[in-house]
């Protein structure tokens, strides 16, 4: 078998995913192709920094290997080294010009830039090289409304309404429906939502130290509510299923297999992990789910301390037969381990990122503790825990980056004020296959901002009002929060609740007298009394996911 052969076998060794083997053939033959073909290893382990500098290597041995361009400016990308991003893929589309995929990831940069006329005009390219592609059609709407082009917004999405193909899909029709009532600044929606944030119970099989909720542990949304979040699941891109526990739910895994009837949404599971088991996991693999398992500890004692009633041979047993299922269906369950670091495991973040190896996590998450003054070592800050994770957390990243585990680091050790801000992000940025490098997902992980600025350069309020008048969230639009015992609001960053699943359905509570105060005031740019200061100041966007794709 020749080099190419081999090369051929090797790629259809990674489509099964059997990267191992395909790993061991490539690292035998010294060309481009071979080398290209282990640099997308090391991107679909996560590992950019490897495939960076393999895509390095390609373009050693062949400067003009066009498709090593665009993976670097992929990467830069993901990695918001914007002028990077800009020389490589400017070098890919000097070569190739007619790929309307490129275009609209260049048109996605320069929106992050703020830079909205060029985002515009480069989606605009898209869409001339493939005017009948309905998602191009889609960004180019978006595109035209973020530059504060209203007009022609509304123009492309009723172009779109008009469709057949969007007429005779539910998904679609409702999508563009809901981005043409955006555009329009409605504050009545005939849309349904596209996004839920679901804490849908607060019961659970545990009572960890860090958490309160078991205390309640009594209530559980009316089954008229669950019934209306199934009806809505057809409409929706992203749903992010929260208890207490919500394995414990009878009728939990019927939810969660319609959920898995519906191409277009994107399931994510908070759970201890303990209730897993063959026949959840067997669904989870039919679909686009993934799991954000909240384990407080890489050791037994530390894991059983803080979450009481907990076993860790259980823990260990089920991560088992997660890589099991894995292994047995061929299916790509992302997990994410999500450790709430605080006095009794702060030490073990070393050990946490050899126990995220082990178990195959997609990625690893360190959230400060919040509350819980016995536990909290941010507040008042611990110099001397703070000292050790200072030294400990690059050691623990720099190897974390080698396994091919994407770490997330949320902690704020290194800030000169002794206030910190802790804020929500976005679990859509967070978590998700759609959002893996986007940093989706909302979907309640944390970051922290510090009040001196050191972390964050804020945008003034005041120009961001007056930026072509465009609204600073879509969030009203889009997105519905079920929290706690019902109340609901739009999303997390939210300050005021819109009203309560306890007397409304969530189709009265969409369109209720709040909920179209909280559109008339953001479309109107009258905002300071609903909105948290990071979003005012621009510094997060409410938008539904568009994500910077794994190629």
């Amino acid at each position: 078998m020749d080099s190419r052969e081999q090369v051929e076998k090797a790629k259809q060794l990674i489509n099964e995913n059997n990267l191992k083997e395909a790993e061991n053939i490539l690292s035998a033959i010294d060309d481009k192709y071979a080398v290209f073909e282990l640099a997308r290893i090391k991107q679909i382990q996560g590992n950019d920094n490897e495939a960076e500098k393999k895509y390095k290597k390609v373009l050693e041995l062949d400067p003009h290997y066009d498709k090593a361009d665009l993976e670097l400016a992929r990467i830069y990308h993901r990695q918001r080294r914007t002028e990077l991003a800009m020389k490589y893929y400017k070098k890919f589309t000097d070569k190739i010009k007619d790929n309307a995929d490129v275009y609209k990831e260049i048109g996605r940069l320069y929106e992050s830039l703020g830079d909205l006329e060029s985002a515009v005009s480069s989606i605009g390219k898209a869409s001339a090289l493939y005017p009948d592609d309905i998602m191009t059609s889609f960004e180019l709407g978006i595109a035209y409304r973020e530059a504060g082009n209203d007009k022609e917004s509304i123009n492309v999405f009723k172009k779109l309404l008009s469709k057949d193909i969007i007429k005779n899909d539910k998904f679609l029709y409702n999508k563009a429906l809901n981005e043409y009532e955006i555009s329009m600044r409605k504050e009545v929606l005939e849309s349904k939502p596209r996004a839920m944030i679901g804490m849908i119970m607060n019961k659970c099989n545990i009572s960890c130290r860090i958490c309160d909720i078991w205390r309640e542990g009594k209530w559980q949304e009316p089954d008229r509510i669950l019934k209306e979040i199934v009806e809505l699941l057809p409409y929706m891109e992203d749903i992010c299923w929260q208890g207490g526990e919500v394995f414990l739910m009878d009728g939990f895994n019927d939810m969660l297999s319609e959920g898995v009837k519906c191409k277009n949404l994107n399931q994510v599971i908070f759970t201890n992990g303990l209730l897993l088991n063959e026949k959840n996991l067997e669904i989870i693999a039919k679909g686009n789910v993934e799991l954000v398992l909240s384990i407080d500890g890489a050791r037994k004692e530390s894991y059983e301390y803080i979450r009481r009633g907990a076993s860790f041979e259980k823990l260990c047993k089920v991560l088992e037969l997660i890589k099991e299922v894995r292994k047995s269906t061929g299916a790509k369950i992302n997990t994410y381990y999500n450790p709430v670091i605080c006095r009794t495991n702060y030490k073990e973040i070393d050990e946490m990122v050899e126990f995220a190896k082990k178990y195959e996590f997609t990625a690893i998450t360190l959230n400060p503790i919040r509350g819980y003054p016995e536990e909290n070592i941010f507040e008042p800050i611990d110099e001397k825990a703070f000292e050790y994770m200072r030294k400990i957390i690059p050691t623990a990243e720099a190897k974390s980056k080698e396994y091919g585990i994407r770490f997330n680091n949320w902690m704020p050790i290194n800030c000169e004020c002794n206030e910190i801000n802790f804020k929500h992000s976005i679990i859509e940025e967070e978590y998700g296959s759609k959002a893996d490098e986007n940093e989706a997902a909302a979907k309640s992980a944390s970051s922290e901002v510090c009040e001196c600025g050191n972390e964050v350069n804020f945008v003034n309020p005041e120009q961001e009002k007056k930026k072509n008048n465009r609204m600073i969230c879509y969030a009203p639009w889009q997105r519905l929060l079920l929290d706690n015992m019902g109340q609901v609001r739009p999303y997390a960053m939210c300050t005021k609740w819109v009203g309560s699943t306890e007397h409304f359905s969530l189709k009265e509570l969409w369109n209720s007298r709040n909920m179209q105060l909280y559109r008339k005031k953001i479309a109107n740019n009258d905002f300071h009394d609903l909105c948290q200061p990071e979003c005012i100041s621009g510094q997060i966007r409410h938008k539904l996911c568009r994500p910077v794709e794994d190629k």
